[in-house]
């Protein structure tokens, strides 16, 4: 049987229950009920802290942006006496693991329509505090003082990073397509492209 939960910790129990159930059934299906059966709570429980299931959601998903940020600036940071060009391959490799090892986090990030209508300024902030760490990585590898937000390259390499982390966590690259290269290779690989080299 499970222990009572105080009442300042059920907040945070209902969230990694909720990450887990999205690994391993996706966002569309989550639902309280479902989630206070899993954390073995009352079905009114969760209300106590969430008013309904999207502010459950805004609040993993939130978590989940810090999350990675603090995976790609480490990445970032445990390559600091690399070149610019290696910290970007560090980043799209710290993407790729995230997106791979948090997949249903992953998805509830970027394919839910949660960040595109999400009037959530907290949220907001931290989902462009990830995209500012590629942006910095960028004008590094550009020799720019200055970072750009609007530099169509962050962009680029952005679209490429995502697009291969989807690729990989929907599993559709065979490995025949890359001509038996290993991951960190077509990583590589991707980054050259991802700076025009």
């Amino acid at each position: 049987m499970k222990p009572a939960y105080h009442h300042g910790n059920l907040h945070d129990e209902l969230i990694y229950t909720a990450e887990r159930l999205l690994d391993t059934h996706g966002y569309e299906t989550l639902s309280l009920r479902k989630l206070a059966r899993e954390a073995g709570v009352s079905q009114t429980a969760p209300y106590r802290h969430f008013v309904d299931k999207n502010a459950l959601l805004i609040k993993v998903a939130t978590r989940g942006f810090a999350d990675f940020t603090l995976s790609l600036q480490n990445a970032v940071d445990e390559n600091a006496g690399q070149s610019p060009k290696e910290q970007l391959s560090a980043l799209a490799r710290a993407y790729i693991d995230f997106a791979l090892n948090r997949s249903g986090v992953f998805q509830l990030m970027f394919l839910s329509d949660l960040l595109p209508r999400c009037a959530d300024p907290i949220m907001a902030e931290t989902a462009t505090a990830s995209f500012l760490v590629l942006v910095r990585v960028v004008a590094d590898c550009q020799g720019k003082s200055q970072p750009e937000t609007t530099d169509a390259t962050v962009v680029a390499s952005w679209a490429m990073m995502h697009g291969l982390a989807m690729l990989l966590t929907h599993d559709v690259i065979d490995p025949k397509m890359t001509g038996g290269m290993s991951r960190d290779q077509v990583i590589d690989a991707l980054t050259r492209m991802m700076l025009f080299i």
